[in-house]
């Protein structure tokens, strides 16, 4: 008998075996993405000591040692203290003004009207976040470091506020879902989101680097990388890049710390979404015409249609690309341990630090003269950045109801982006072939020699001559963050109760042994069942 015990412990039968975790194929271009950013952070650090020469290239030119590093410390100071005002201040203001909207949670009864509300703030996240900083030219004082902090709030502050309340009510409503109080979740859900955006402390977004030339207290760490990696010294350029990147992850091990307690080592395992495979053949055969987007111009003939039609083409081509990347990266992360996660959230919160590698791997390795650039580099836009990871965040304790219109959702901001952003056009899009709406009518409105010639007249006549594109470049986006935001809702809304009741969870979404207080799974022990979720 003992020996028959002893072989029933050894085999083990079949059934009783733990599943296997089989990798899976849409993992795949969330692991090329983050390789090719630490590659380019590497590229970064060796060509920062190197003395650049097109001639030679990034590893035939002849190295400098640390000599390029010393000649950033002369610009590191300023641009240190000028990104940490600026930050502080957006974060001050963004987070008061958030914080009272959230109070209107509150107020709503119905899970579902929370919801709608939650997901419409999707609709101003996606506007060009260049277009209330025109505001700023009647400003009287543009030399004072609080000048530089309006510069900048009025050229992102609407679209943090907008992904601080979208974030917040997510959270009151997957709270209300469970029977605690939307207050409650909301202030949790903008703590998340602080938490996120803090991971990238020292970059400042959604500014033309040639506005920011006339304004000295508005020169940060991404302003001094751009001028001096592509107008001054390339060296000491990417140097500043190392630099802002290392103190960029120092600061950010803090909220990645908290951000990991919340978040747990528990996650709910996110089953395979129906269709997601067809991401890989949509997202190809969107590629195609980009691929010969650029004989438009020589075909059209006026610059601003062909304009129009790259801007098209790129919302279309971002729009499916960057949804199987946007996708993939959130699989990647939901199902990562915490640790994991807090290293891919550094990571990409780092994205376009690196200027001058990230032209020359886009712009010069894969095409000198068409749109892909930009469509590769719509999935490193702030606002993408911070919602895949927000998203990532949420569904490692809960499970989607509608996967599918959530990837659908991913698409239309990932084109609303394209269409606005700037960030990119501004890089990539100076040849007339590929240039886009936000580029050429911006570009004019931006004209520093315009602005300061005649008190600003000039470039607002400019604005009206040119309004019939204005208007198609503020309605495209609009239009397609209000689809991102009804998907939005559609994925993550179940059916509301005829009565005035609770609604009760009809699945298990957390694993036994978390935090089942909190949205964001926490690291607290399970409560007894008889107790209040």
């Amino acid at each position: 008998m003992s020996e028959i015990q002893d072989t029933d412990k050894i085999f083990v039968p079949e059934e009783e075996e733990p599943p296997k975790k089989k990798f899976q194929l849409i993992l795949i271009p969330a692991a090329i993405t983050l390789v090719i950013m630490v590659v380019i952070f590497l590229l970064t650090a060796y060509i920062s000591t190197k003395k650049y020469n097109v001639r030679d290239g990034i590893f035939g030119s002849p190295g400098t040692g640390l000599r390029n590093f010393q000649v950033a410390s002369g610009i590191i100071g300023t641009a240190l203290q000028n990104t940490l005002l600026v930050k502080v201040f957006m974060l001050a203001v963004c987070g008061v003004l958030s914080a009272a909207l959230c109070t209107i949670y509150k107020a709503m009864k119905k899970p579902g009207t929370v919801l709608t509300a939650a997901c419409l703030w999707l609709v101003p996240l996606v506007l060009p976040s260049f277009m209330l900083t025109l505001a700023f030219i009647h400003l009287p004082d543009h030399t004072s470091i609080l000048g530089a902090g309006l510069l900048h709030l009025l050229s992102e502050g609407l679209q943090t506020i907008s992904l601080f309340c979208f974030t917040a009510g997510i959270f009151a409503y997957l709270h209300m879902r469970k029977g605690i109080e939307a207050e409650k979740g909301a202030y949790s859900g903008l703590l998340t989101a602080i938490l996120v955006w803090l991971l990238g402390n020292m970059t400042t977004n959604g500014i033309l680097f040639v506005f920011q030339n006339a304004y000295p207290y508005s020169n940060t760490f991404d302003w001094a990388i751009f001028t001096n990696s592509f107008v001054g010294s390339t060296g000491a350029g990417n140097a500043i890049a190392v630099i802002k990147v290392l103190l960029q992850v120092l600061i950010g091990i803090i909220p990645v710390i908290y951000l990991r307690r919340r978040a747990g080592e528990n996650h709910v395992e996110l089953s395979k979404a129906s269709g997601e495979f067809w991401l890989f053949p949509i997202a190809g055969i969107s590629l195609v015409p980009i691929l010969f987007g650029n004989k438009l111009a020589d075909v059209i003939g006026d610059k601003w249609v062909s304009a129009a039609a790259n801007s098209i083409l790129l919302a279309v081509g971002a729009g499916a690309f960057g949804c199987l990347i946007a996708w993939s990266l959130i699989r990647l992360m939901s199902r990562a341990s915490g640790k994991a996660l807090g290293i891919i959230a550094i990571v990409l919160a780092a994205a376009l630090s690196c200027a001058f590698m990230e032209f020359m791997f886009f712009h010069r390795v894969i095409s000198n003269d068409t749109l892909l650039p930009q469509v590769l580099t719509v999935i490193f836009d702030w606002r993408m950045v911070l919602v895949i990871i927000i998203l990532a965040f949420i569904l490692r304790n809960h499970k989607v109801n509608r996967p599918a219109s959530l990837m659908a959702a991913l698409a239309l901001l990932a084109g609303a982006i394209s269409w606005s952003g700037l960030y990119s056009a501004y890089i990539y899009g100076a040849s007339k072939r590929v240039s886009t709406l936000s580029y050429m009518y911006y570009g004019l409105i931006a004209n520093i020699k315009t602005i300061s010639s005649s008190g600003s007249f000039s470039a607002y006549g400019m604005e009206r001559l040119y309004w019939p594109w204005a208007l198609l470049i503020y309605a495209a986006p609009l239009l397609l963050g209000l689809g991102a935001a009804l998907l939005m809702r559609k994925a993550f809304m179940k059916p509301e109760p005829r009565d005035d009741s609770p609604v009760p969870v009809p699945e298990q979404e957390t694993q036994p042994g978390m935090n089942r207080e909190d949205v964001s799974g926490g690291s607290a022990e399970a409560e007894p069942e008889t107790q209040e979720p």
